[in-house]
Protein backbone atom coordinates (compact mmCIF):
# COMPACT_ATOMS: atom_id res chain seq x y z
CA UNK A 1 0.00 0.00 0.00
CA UNK A 2 2.89 2.28 0.93
CA UNK A 3 4.38 1.76 -2.41
CA UNK A 4 1.44 2.33 -4.32
CA UNK A 5 1.48 5.92 -6.08
CA UNK A 6 -1.90 6.55 -5.29
CA UNK A 7 -0.71 6.73 -1.10
CA UNK A 8 2.49 8.78 -2.15
CA UNK A 9 -0.46 11.20 -3.79
CA UNK A 10 -2.68 11.32 -0.81
CA UNK A 11 0.20 11.37 1.71
CA UNK A 12 1.36 14.82 0.07
CA UNK A 13 -2.65 16.32 -0.55
CA UNK A 14 -2.52 15.80 2.68
CA UNK A 15 0.29 17.18 4.33
CA UNK A 16 -0.34 20.24 1.65
CA UNK A 17 -3.92 20.84 3.04
CA UNK A 18 -2.61 20.92 6.99
CA UNK A 19 0.63 22.95 6.36
CA UNK A 20 -1.94 25.36 4.51
CA UNK A 21 -3.97 25.20 7.13
CA UNK A 22 -1.33 25.76 9.53
CA UNK A 23 -0.28 28.99 7.78
CA UNK A 24 -3.56 30.40 7.07
CA UNK A 25 -4.45 30.25 10.58
CA UNK A 26 -1.21 32.16 11.62
CA UNK A 27 -1.52 34.67 9.29
CA UNK A 28 -4.97 35.36 9.96
CA UNK A 29 -4.20 35.26 13.77
CA UNK A 30 -1.25 38.06 12.83
CA UNK A 31 -3.35 40.23 10.12
CA UNK A 32 -4.08 42.97 12.82
CA UNK A 33 -0.03 43.27 13.61
CA UNK A 34 0.84 43.35 10.11
CA UNK A 35 -1.98 46.01 9.28
CA UNK A 36 -1.07 47.98 12.16
CA UNK A 37 2.46 47.73 11.01
CA UNK A 38 1.87 48.85 7.76
CA UNK A 39 -0.02 51.74 8.84
CA UNK A 40 2.88 52.57 11.21
CA UNK A 41 4.98 52.67 7.91
CA UNK A 42 2.75 54.72 5.85
CA UNK A 43 2.99 57.22 9.13
CA UNK A 44 6.49 57.23 9.56
CA UNK A 45 7.21 57.85 5.52
CA UNK A 46 4.52 61.08 5.94
CA UNK A 47 6.43 62.32 8.98
CA UNK A 48 9.70 62.04 6.40
CA UNK A 49 8.32 63.42 3.44
CA UNK A 50 7.22 66.47 5.53
CA UNK A 51 10.62 67.01 7.02
CA UNK A 52 9.72 66.38 10.22
CA UNK A 53 12.62 64.97 12.80
CA UNK A 54 11.34 60.96 13.71
CA UNK A 55 13.89 59.77 16.18
CA UNK A 56 15.39 56.22 15.63
CA UNK A 57 15.45 54.98 19.17
CA UNK A 58 11.45 56.26 20.16
CA UNK A 59 8.43 53.66 20.27
CA UNK A 60 5.48 53.31 18.45
CA UNK A 61 3.46 55.40 20.93
CA UNK A 62 5.81 58.70 20.36
CA UNK A 63 5.54 58.15 16.91
CA UNK A 64 2.08 57.61 16.61
CA UNK A 65 1.87 60.97 19.20
CA UNK A 66 3.83 63.11 17.17
CA UNK A 67 1.97 62.19 13.67
CA UNK A 68 -1.41 63.25 15.53
CA UNK A 69 0.25 66.48 16.49
CA UNK A 70 1.66 67.03 13.44
CA UNK A 71 -0.45 65.86 10.63
CA UNK A 72 -3.85 66.51 10.05
CA UNK A 73 -6.60 65.21 6.88
CA UNK A 74 -8.72 66.79 5.03
CA UNK A 75 -11.04 65.90 2.12
CA UNK A 76 -10.56 68.15 -0.97
CA UNK A 77 -11.97 66.74 -4.31
CA UNK A 78 -12.82 63.69 -3.41
CA UNK A 79 -8.59 62.80 -2.31
CA UNK A 80 -7.36 62.68 0.84
CA UNK A 81 -5.08 65.51 1.40
CA UNK A 82 -2.74 65.71 4.78
CA UNK A 83 -1.61 68.91 6.09
CA UNK A 84 1.14 70.69 8.56
CA UNK A 85 0.51 73.90 9.91
CA UNK A 86 2.36 76.79 11.32
CA UNK A 87 1.71 77.85 15.06
CA UNK A 88 -0.48 80.09 14.16
CA UNK A 89 -2.47 77.93 12.46
CA UNK A 90 -1.61 78.58 8.87
CA UNK A 91 -0.60 75.54 6.18
CA UNK A 92 2.77 74.90 6.16
CA UNK A 93 2.88 72.15 3.98
CA UNK A 94 0.46 69.65 2.01
CA UNK A 95 0.84 65.94 1.24
CA UNK A 96 -0.78 64.07 -1.58
CA UNK A 97 -0.91 60.21 -2.35
CA UNK A 98 0.45 59.34 -5.24
CA UNK A 99 0.60 55.47 -7.43
CA UNK A 100 1.76 54.29 -10.40
CA UNK A 101 3.47 51.23 -12.44
CA UNK A 102 7.20 51.12 -12.66
CA UNK A 103 9.28 48.16 -13.80
CA UNK A 104 8.29 45.35 -11.79
CA UNK A 105 4.94 46.89 -10.04
CA UNK A 106 2.92 49.36 -8.30
CA UNK A 107 5.43 52.51 -6.78
CA UNK A 108 3.02 53.89 -4.31
CA UNK A 109 3.77 57.15 -2.05
CA UNK A 110 3.52 60.28 -0.45
CA UNK A 111 4.44 63.70 -2.21
CA UNK A 112 4.21 67.28 0.08
CA UNK A 113 4.34 70.53 -1.82
CA UNK A 114 4.60 74.26 0.18
CA UNK A 115 1.32 76.04 -0.04
CA UNK A 116 1.47 77.57 -3.07
CA UNK A 117 2.29 74.15 -4.58
CA UNK A 118 5.31 75.69 -6.43
CA UNK A 119 7.88 73.23 -4.51
CA UNK A 120 8.81 70.32 -2.76
CA UNK A 121 9.10 69.48 0.29
CA UNK A 122 9.68 66.29 0.21
CA UNK A 123 8.67 62.61 -1.07
CA UNK A 124 8.36 58.64 0.17
CA UNK A 125 7.26 55.60 -0.47
CA UNK A 126 5.63 53.39 1.18
CA UNK A 127 5.09 50.58 -1.50
CA UNK A 128 7.36 49.57 -4.08
CA UNK A 129 9.01 46.02 -5.82
CA UNK A 130 11.49 47.39 -7.68
CA UNK A 131 14.98 45.71 -8.13
CA UNK A 132 17.03 45.58 -4.79
CA UNK A 133 20.12 47.86 -5.76
CA UNK A 134 18.90 49.44 -8.85
CA UNK A 135 15.47 50.52 -9.08
CA UNK A 136 14.87 49.52 -5.38
CA UNK A 137 17.16 52.70 -4.61
CA UNK A 138 14.01 55.07 -5.20
CA UNK A 139 13.47 54.00 -1.42
CA UNK A 140 17.33 55.10 -0.11
CA UNK A 141 17.48 58.98 1.29
CA UNK A 142 20.22 59.56 -1.24
CA UNK A 143 17.64 59.64 -4.34
CA UNK A 144 14.61 60.97 -1.68
CA UNK A 145 16.36 63.90 -0.03
CA UNK A 146 17.28 65.79 -3.59
CA UNK A 147 13.91 66.54 -4.41
CA UNK A 148 13.80 68.68 -1.30
CA UNK A 149 13.30 72.41 -1.72
CA UNK A 150 12.88 71.49 -5.45
CA UNK A 151 11.29 74.97 -7.66
CA UNK A 152 8.76 73.23 -9.63
CA UNK A 153 8.46 76.21 -11.83
CA UNK A 154 12.57 76.23 -12.72
CA UNK A 155 12.15 73.88 -15.34
CA UNK A 156 8.96 74.42 -16.88
CA UNK A 157 6.18 73.37 -14.44
CA UNK A 158 7.93 69.85 -14.78
CA UNK A 159 10.85 67.55 -12.68
CA UNK A 160 13.44 66.57 -15.32
CA UNK A 161 16.43 64.65 -14.87
CA UNK A 162 20.05 66.42 -15.23
CA UNK A 163 21.74 64.77 -18.30
CA UNK A 164 25.11 65.24 -20.15
CA UNK A 165 23.54 67.83 -22.15
CA UNK A 166 21.13 69.71 -19.78
CA UNK A 167 20.74 70.52 -16.50
CA UNK A 168 17.79 69.13 -14.37
CA UNK A 169 16.63 69.72 -10.60
CA UNK A 170 17.41 65.53 -9.77
CA UNK A 171 19.69 62.97 -10.78
CA UNK A 172 18.04 59.45 -12.20
CA UNK A 173 19.51 55.99 -10.47
CA UNK A 174 22.26 54.87 -12.45
CA UNK A 175 21.76 51.40 -14.42
CA UNK A 176 17.60 51.91 -13.36
CA UNK A 177 16.45 54.36 -16.33
CA UNK A 178 12.85 52.25 -16.28
CA UNK A 179 12.27 52.94 -12.66
CA UNK A 180 13.98 56.40 -12.23
CA UNK A 181 11.55 57.54 -15.52
CA UNK A 182 8.48 56.21 -14.20
CA UNK A 183 9.23 57.31 -10.85
CA UNK A 184 9.50 61.26 -12.61
CA UNK A 185 6.47 60.85 -14.64
CA UNK A 186 3.84 59.47 -11.82
CA UNK A 187 5.64 62.72 -9.71
CA UNK A 188 4.58 64.41 -12.98
CA UNK A 189 1.23 63.48 -13.23
CA UNK A 190 0.88 64.21 -9.57
CA UNK A 191 2.25 67.84 -9.42
CA UNK A 192 0.03 68.56 -12.77
CA UNK A 193 -3.32 66.90 -10.65
CA UNK A 194 -3.06 69.00 -7.64
CA UNK A 195 -2.10 71.94 -9.43
CA UNK A 196 -5.54 72.19 -11.66
CA UNK A 197 -7.35 70.62 -8.66
CA UNK A 198 -5.92 73.23 -6.03
CA UNK A 199 -5.07 76.30 -7.89
CA UNK A 200 -7.13 78.72 -5.83
CA UNK A 201 -5.52 77.14 -2.59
Amino acid sequence: MRNSPWFNLLFMLIITAVLTGILSGVYEYARPVIRSNEELGIKQAQLYAFNIDIPTDISTDVIEKLYDEKIKTEQFDGETIYISRTADDQPQAYGFSFAGGALWGEVEGVLVLSPDLNRIIGIAFTEQNETPGLGGMIDEPEFKEQFRGVDLNSEGDALIYSTSTRQGQVDAITGATLTSNSVLSILNNKIEQIRKAMGGV
